[in-house]
């Protein structure tokens, strides 16, 4: 009994750090406002960026984890519970009505598509099927076509250049 309320003080406590973590950074957002950026020096806005990289992948290694925990309590362990208890429904105070959705996963299986497009054409589903070009074909294509001074068609597409810094992570020395 000791080691679940651990746990549950455990996730109580990593959830209070996340609102803290959130409320941290809205204080951050104001204090160095867009024209504070103005002040910064080369080398203080290259470490600004190379710190604030770290940060945007520890916290794509915290949504990561705690996604798959949540999958594992909303995909298998709550069900597989309430199964166990014939529940299909329960309110729970604090937490609200908790209930069992019946879903499927849905995909057309590799080198079937003109098949499942025909499928679906000849069952009234045709409006589900469009040609689509996948974005970054497109912007590769469009790229290349400027680089070699072509024209694009502005009233076909919508083009927006800009230009970002990259910062390489640093080999360690032997």
């Amino acid at each position: 009994m000791e080691n679940k309320i651990t746990e549950r003080e455990s996730i109580k406590d990593l959830s209070e750090q996340i609102t803290r973590l959130v409320s941290s950074l809205s204080k951050f957002l104001i204090d160095l406002g867009y024209g504070k950026l103005d002040e910064l020096s080369i080398n203080e806005l290259a470490e600004l960026q190379k710190v604030i990289k770290e940060d945007i992948e520890a916290i794509k290694t915290v949504e990561t984890t705690l996604g798959k925990y949540f999958d594992i309590i909303r995909k298998t362990k709550l069900p597989e519970l309430m199964h166990e208890q014939d529940i299909k429904g329960i309110a729970i105070a604090g937490v609200g009505r908790v209930s069992l959705v019946d879903d499927i996963y849905a995909s057309i299986k590799k080198d079937q598509q003109s098949e499942a497009q025909q499928w679906l054409d000849d069952h009234g589903h045709g409006d589900l099927i469009r040609e689509t070009v996948h974005p970054s074909s497109l912007k590769a294509l469009l790229k290349s076509k400027l680089k070699e001074g072509e024209e694009i068609p502005e009233d076909l597409f919508k083009v927006t250049p800009y230009t970002y810094s990259k910062i390489l992570t640093e080999k360690p020395t032997k």
